[in-house]
Parts: C-alpha cells; structure tokens; sequence
C-alpha cells in the first residue's frame, strides 16, 4: 500500500487522525521527537569532524521525516493547484 492509497482510504486515515488526537499518543510522539534532538556527542577518533556532523545531520533529518510522513498519513490529500487556478488570466495558445 502506498501513502496515497492510505489517505484516499475513508477508515484508515480518519482512524488514524482520531488516534493522533489521543493523549497518550500526543505524549508518545512528543518523546520521539525529544529523543531526535540534537545532543553534544564527541567525534569518534579516526573520523572527520565535517563528515561526523554531516552524517549525524542527515540521520536526523531522516528521523524527523519520518514522523512527519506518519503524522501527514492522516491528513486528506489535497490536489496540486493546476497552472490556471495559479494564473486565471492565462490565454492558452
């Protein structure tokens, strides 16, 4: 299953929207992203500062993605403004 599939589904994305509205679950996601936060850790010996860094940037920003994409399961799918709804004025040739 995709994530559209998933948020086209009429059960699971209400479901899911109700279940995040949970305290509990608000708690529980709270945590999660407490624990991504950035904490002061050495550079292990042998290893580049700058690559250190790096890497530790991106697994973090792969953390934070990630319940944002859990978090964004829940919320209907809008349809991408197409280039008329932008610029209504537009004369096709």
């Amino acid at each position: 299953m995709t994530a559209d599939e998933y948020r086209k589904n009429e059960m699971f994305r209400p479901a899911l929207a109700q279940t995040l509205q949970e305290t509990h679950v608000q708690a529980a996601l709270e945590i999660l992203k407490n624990l991504g936060e950035p904490t002061e850790m050495p550079t292990p010996a042998g290893l580049n500062f700058m690559e250190w860094n790096a890497m530790q940037n991106a697994r973090r920003e792969g953390y934070f993605h990630a319940l944002r994409a859990f978090e964004r399961l829940s919320v209907p799918l809008r349809q991408a403004p197409s280039t008329r709804d932008l610029m209504p004025s537009l004369v096709e040739e």
